[in-house]
């Protein structure tokens, strides 16, 4: 039973050393943990794709944008810098 004396990351293992010799047992311990550690990763990779409507957005503009650039440029009414002077500003 987990007590105030100790965190929930020493009472997992606590609990799981009170196994040992149950090799059975500890297998599926194992085989557990690793299809957790699959599912968080799993969870976080789907966190990191998920786009808000404002990321959206401000993406679309900013491509928008880029598109009006372009334009200007073709027309002649700007002027375009190479790309490695783009790169140098990273």
């Amino acid at each position: 039973m987990l007590n105030s004396t100790l965190t929930l990351e020493e009472y997992a293992v606590q609990e799981v050393k009170s196994l040992n010799g149950n090799e059975s047992s500890l297998k599926k311990i194992i085989s557990l943990i690793k299809k957790l550690k699959r599912q968080d990763a799993k969870a976080a990779a789907a966190d990191d794709s998920v786009m808000t409507p404002e990321d959206k957005q401000r993406i679309l503009d900013d491509i928008k944008e880029g598109l009006r650039e372009m334009e200007l440029v073709k027309r002649g009414k700007a002027t375009s810098r190479p790309v490695s002077a783009l790169l140098n500003e990273l």
